[in-house]
């Protein structure tokens, strides 16, 4: 089941005999497995991870945003059921070809003959929790590395001095970070929605990554596609985060900023168009009347 968003989406797919279906290709021998794909918040990973008895599911996870979308956390309790798989593990190649100059050279550093991209990857090996790793690749060479690394890799194979040069290596790429958000999540929850945490890092990602990137950690985060919007244009400046900001950030003023950045009015029309082609505000299904006699 691909693209899993939220809970929401999930019933709306049970509604519409999803589960059924499931089940019947799994009875018959047509399917072995019923998983699913996920791209939202970990909190909505999680209902949807307890509501089916799933065989397996593919999760983002990567060394940059550890805790985006379902998380360790996420990969943690999910593994404790079933196989995970993760995708974006070189966050669509950013960590391999598009780092800055500093954390290359801490890469380098630290091991001179495993690439940013080696680096990324064992990261991942690493962890017990992770069965496999979606990793594209369009060389041979790449090929060829991808599989010598998952040769070589064991859980738990890394120590404190690998642990240190992943930390250092996380920091030259911070230091682009715009917003000293720490996404401790104090200011939340905000009386009007918006994932203020979620809505920072993603502005962060834009300028330490890539536009594209940030927008689209900005359109999972904010739930920009759903119904209940999370994202900056539903700030009412109430000044309730400012107070609680232990970074004494303005986070009134920087929101603004960002909803400037990173949800334009092109951007607004696009996220209410996506939600009338997905029919996400929809009336609840009427229940069906007993058939008299």
């Amino acid at each position: 089941m691909h693209m899993i968003t939220d809970m929401d989406l999930w019933l709306k797919l049970k509604s519409l005999g999803a589960e059924e279906w499931l089940e019947r290709k799994k009875k018959s021998g047509q399917i072995r497995s019923a998983c699913f794909s996920f791209h939202g918040s970990h909190d909505e990973f999680v209902k949807v991870l307890g509501d089916y008895d799933w065989n397996a599911c593919l999760i983002q996870h990567n060394y940059f945003d550890e805790n985006f979308q379902a998380g360790a956390k996420g990969l943690e309790l999910a593994s404790l059921r079933m196989p995970v798989f993760i995708m974006e593990p070189l966050l669509g190649g950013k960590l391999a070809t598009d780092l800055p100059p500093k954390a290359v050279k801490i890469f380098k550093n630290g091991n001179p003959a495993l690439s940013p991209a080696g680096w990324a990857l064992n990261w991942l090996w690493n962890k017990d929790e992770v069965t496999l790793l979606l990793s594209g690749m369009n060389s041979m060479a790449q090929l060829e590395e991808n599989i010598a690394l998952a040769s070589a890799a064991r859980a738990g194979m890394h120590g404190e001095a690998e642990a240190k040069v992943y930390e250092n290596a996380l920091a030259a790429i911070k230091e682009k970070y715009k917003v000293r958000c720490t996404g401790c999540g104090y200011c939340m929850p905000c009386p009007r929605g918006v994932n203020i945490p979620g809505c920072f890092s993603a502005y962060n990602t834009m300028h330490a990554v890539g536009f594209r990137t940030g927008m689209q950690q900005f359109i999972t985060s904010t739930g920009l596609m759903s119904e209940r919007s999370a994202s900056p244009s539903q700030c009412v400046e109430c000044g309730m985060c400012d107070s609680k900001c232990p970074q004494q950030i303005p986070v009134m003023e920087t929101i603004r900023v960002v909803e400037r950045r990173m949800e334009p009015a092109w951007m607004k029309f696009a996220g209410a168009l996506a939600r009338a082609f997905l029919g996400r505000k929809r009336a609840k299904p009427k229940k069906k009347s007993a058939r008299k006699g």
